[in-house]
């Protein structure tokens, strides 16, 4: 799906047609002068920057990239890196840093674009349907069958939930700063090893190993795990009162069916996927409040010691 027409603005870091490696190369050129600092010494390798030499880098830079480059080479930008015993800082931390401003604020722009009632946040499909249309953009996701986009935007965006999201939604400054947008952005990367995609949650072979392992638990194809099914996943492991407690908690959910009000005791493929995120990520606070609410039997938002 293209993105909806909507003004995006302007990036603060103009990058050149391409990639940012252009912005990289380009910058790098200008970054290093070939004179001394006019006290006899000379620059020590490519990979130095001295603040004495700011003006002079900042006016190479404006004229290269525009005058949206002249936030980044005030005071605080500098304070922000750790500097050598000469006062410098490495020059290709601050190319990395100018490219991850840059990343973010596109980021920042292009959720936006989703976010069609200006309320700063995306909405559990409106975040599915931003994962889709990077599809078509991103050569990692370019093999995808048609028929699995809609299992793969739900399986990915879980991610985004799990870890940021509040009553299904999430607000667009959070998702710029996460590392979980950063590992969507890593499929950008034309380089990625197959080992890495295996392990990056957005990837197709990620997304297809848990719905794959979701497909094999359902024995009677329901698309519906019961208790007895889901317990085949632990190989015997779990406990069948840890496994209840799993469902009550993050399973069972009130539902009207043919106007009555019925309990849902069957996991579907997105609490099956909260249930793979909070194991794998378990040192992480989300997943340690999964597994909290499973063990706060009393609902007292603390464990006691000696309780029976």
């Amino acid at each position: 799906m293209p993105f909806p027409s909507r003004p995006l603005g302007k990036a603060l870091v103009k990058l050149p047609a391409g990639n940012s490696a252009a912005f990289r190369r380009g910058a790098a050129e200008h970054l290093v002068p070939d004179e001394g600092d006019g006290c006899g010494n000379q620059w020590r390798g490519a990979n130095q920057l001295r603040r004495l030499f700011a003006a002079q880098v900042l006016s190479r830079c404006r004229e290269c990239f525009g005058p949206q480059i002249e936030p980044y080479f005030k005071a605080p930008v500098f304070l922000k890196f750790e500097r050598d015993d000469n006062g410098c800082i490495s020059a290709n931390q601050f190319l990395n840093y100018l490219n991850l401003r840059t990343t973010m604020h596109q980021n920042r722009l292009e959720l936006s674009a989703f976010d069609i009632d200006n309320t700063g946040s995306l909405t559990t499909d409106q975040l599915e349907e931003y994962v889709k249309s990077l599809v078509s953009q991103v050569p990692a996701l370019s093999d995808m069958q048609p028929d699995f986009l809609d299992h793969y935007g739900r399986i990915a965006v879980r991610k985004l939930l799990f870890f940021h999201g509040k009553n299904g939604c999430i607000r667009i400054r959070d998702l710029v700063n996460s590392i979980v947008l950063q590992e969507l952005n890593e499929l950008k990367n034309t380089q990625m090893q197959e080992h890495q995609l295996i392990s990056n949650w957005f990837s197709i072979q990620s997304t297809q190993r848990v719905y794959k392992t979701f497909l094999a638990l359902d024995e009677d194809m329901n698309g519906l795990l019961s208790r007895i099914e889901f317990t085949a996943i632990s190989n015997g492991t779990m406990s069948p009162l840890f496994i209840s407690r799993i469902f009550e908690e993050h399973v069972m959910r009130m539902r009207v069916v043919q106007g009555r009000t019925v309990h849902r005791d069957e996991m579907d493929l997105l609490a099956f996927t909260d249930f793979v995120l909070a194991w794998d990520h378990r040192s992480h606070p989300a997943a340690i409040k999964y597994f909290f609410d499973i063990f706060d039997l009393k609902k007292q938002a603390s464990f006691c010691k000696h309780a029976k």
